[in-house]
C-alpha cells in the first residue's frame, strides 16, 4: 500500500510541475479582446460620434444669420392699399467673431481627438489587466486542484493507515482538515475565474449571446524581463494624449472669451425693399445698420468673463490630473521594480530551494525517515510558494501595463 501511495504521490509531484504554467487552446486572445472592445466600447463610440458632430458645428460657424423675407402692405381699405413693400434682410457678424468661434472649435476637435487616442491606450490596458486576472486565476485553478486531488489521496491513505493502527487520530484530522482546506480553495477559485470572465466580457462588449461557459483564454502569465526606466516614462508624460487633450481645453475657454470680446464690434445688417406707391410707381431702395452692443455690461462683458474664469478654472483642472497622472507612474514604476525584483529573487533562490525540499522530503518519506504528513507540509510548501510567485507575477504584470499607455509600448501580450 505503502510503494503505491508512493507512485500516486509521485505521479502527482510531476503532474503538478507541468500543468502550473501550461497553455492551453482557446477561443479569445488577447489582441481578439482589445480589438473587440474598442469597436463596441459605449464611451469610445459616443466620443466618435461627438467629433463628428464638432465638424457640423464648425461649418455652421461660417454661415450668415438667417436671412428675413418681409411682405407689407400699408393702408388697406377695401381693395385698396396706400403702399406695398417687399423686403429682404440679412445680418453679418463681425468676422473676428466667426474667426475665434472657429478657432475654438477647432481647440475642441483637437482636443477630443487626444482624448480619443488616450481612452484607446486606456482600454487597453484595462483589457489587457482584465484579461492578466483571468489568466492569472485560471493558472490558480490548476494548482488548487491539483492540490485539492493530492489532499484527498493522502486523506484517503491516511484514513486506511489509522484504520491499520498505523496513523493517529491527530494525523488523521489533520488529513481531513487539508482535504477540507484544499477544496475551499479551489471552490473560491472557480468563483473567482467565472467573475473575471465576465468582467472580460462586459469590458469589450461582447454580446450576451456570443457569452458563455466553453470560452477560454490562450494566453497565460509567463515572465519576461522587462526593463522600463522610471526617468523615460515621466519623460514621456508630456506627451501623453491625455495631457495635451487637458492643454487644449485652455485654449478654448480662451478663444470663447474672446469671440464674446470681439462681440464688442458691431454687426452689419444690409436690407433690399421693393416698393409699389399706386400704379405705375415700382420704387426699389436698400438699407445698411450697424447693431450696437448697448447692453454690453449685461451681455458680452459677462460672457467674456465667464469664459476667461472656465479657462482659468481648466488650468487648474489640467494640473491637477498632471500631478494625478506623474504619481499613478511613480506607484506603477516602484511596484513594478518591486515585483521584479522578488520574481527574480524568486527564480534565482527560493524555487530551487521549495523543489529540492520536496524531493528531499518525498526521499525521506519513502525510506520511512518522516511521516506522512511531514511531506505533506513540504508539498504544501511549495504549492503556496507557486501560488505566491503567480501572485507576484500579476502584480508584475498590472503594473507595466499601467506603464504601457504612458509609453505606448506593448511589453507584454
Amino acid at each position: 500500500m505503502k510503494k503505491s501511495l508512493l507512485i500516486l504521490i509521485q505521479f502527482l509531484i510531476i503532474f503538478t510541475t507541468s500543468l502550473i504554467f501550461a497553455d492551453s487552446n482557446n477561443s479569445i486572445a488577447v489582441k481578439d479582446a482589445i480589438e473587440i472592445a474598442e469597436k463596441n466600447n459605449p464611451e469610445l463610440n459616443a466620443m466618435k460620434n461627438e467629433l463628428e458632430a464638432l465638424g457640423y458645428r464648425k461649418t455652421s460657424v461660417y454661415s450668415p444669420e438667417k436671412t428675413f423675407i418681409n411682405y407689407a402692405e400699408e393702408g388697406v381699405n377695401g381693395n385698396f392699399y396706400a403702399e406695398k413693400r417687399f423686403s429682404i434682410i440679412q445680418g453679418f457678424d463681425f468676422p473676428l467673431k466667426t474667426i475665434y468661434r472657429a478657432s475654438a472649435i477647432n481647440a475642441e476637435r483637437e482636443s477630443l481627438e487626444l482624448k480619443i487616442d488616450s481612452r484607446i491606450r486606456e482600454i487597453k490596458a484595462e483589457v489587457k489587466k482584465t484579461y492578466s486576472r483571468l489568466a492569472y486565476y485560471q493558472q490558480v485553478l490548476k494548482i488548487r486542484q491539483i492540490q485539492t486531488s493530492l489532499a484527498d489521496s493522502l486523506n484517503k491513505a491516511v484514513y486506511f493507515r489509522f484504520e491499520a493502527g498505523y496513523a493517529t487520530e491527530l494525523d488523521k484530522m489533520k488529513s481531513e482538515i487539508f482535504l477540507e482546506e484544499a477544496r475551499n480553495d479551489l471552490n473560491d477559485i472557480k468563483v473567482k475565474l467565472h467573475v473575471s470572465r465576465y468582467d472580460l466580457f462586459t469590458l469589450i462588449g461582447l454580446d450576451p449571446e456570443k457569452q458563455s461557459y466553453d470560452i477560454e483564454f490562450p494566453d497565460s502569465l509567463v515572465y519576461r524581463d522587462v526593463e522600463i526606466i522610471q526617468n523615460e516614462v515621466l519623460g514621456l508624460l508630456e506627451k501623453y494624449p491625455g495631457v495635451s487633450s487637458s492643454m487644449k481645453k485652455q485654449e478654448i475657454y480662451n478663444n470663447y472669451a474672446k469671440a464674446a470680446t470681439a462681440d464688442l464690434l458691431p454687426d452689419l445688417n444690409l436690407a433690399y425693399h421693393k416698393h409699389d406707391y399706386g400704379d405705375g410707381f415700382d420704387f426699389f431702395g436698400f438699407e445698411v445698420g450697424l447693431s450696437l452692443p448697448v447692453w454690453f455690461f449685461l451681455d458680452q462683458s459677462a460672457k467674456a468673463q465667464e469664459q476667461t474664469l472656465l479657462g482659468e478654472n481648466a488650468r487648474w483642472l489640467h494640473k491637477q490630473s498632471l500631478l494625478a497622472w506623474k504619481k499613478e507612474i511613480e506607484y506603477s514604476w516602484h511596484g513594478y521594480d518591486e515585483s521584479r525584483k522578488k520574481i527574480k529573487r524568486f527564480n534565482e533562490k527560493i524555487r530551487n530551494k521549495s523543489l529540492k525540499l520536496r524531493e528531499l522530503t518525498f526521499l525521506a518519506y519513502r525510506e520511512g525517515q518522516i511521516g506522512l504528513l511531514q511531506m505533506l507540509d513540504a508539498e504544501k510548501i511549495y504549492l503556496d510558494n507557486e501560488l505566491r510567485y503567480l501572485e507576484e507575477l500579476l502584480n508584475y504584470y498590472l503594473n507595466i501595463l499601467d506603464l504601457e499607455k504612458f509609453t505606448n509600448e506593448n511589453y507584454l501580450f
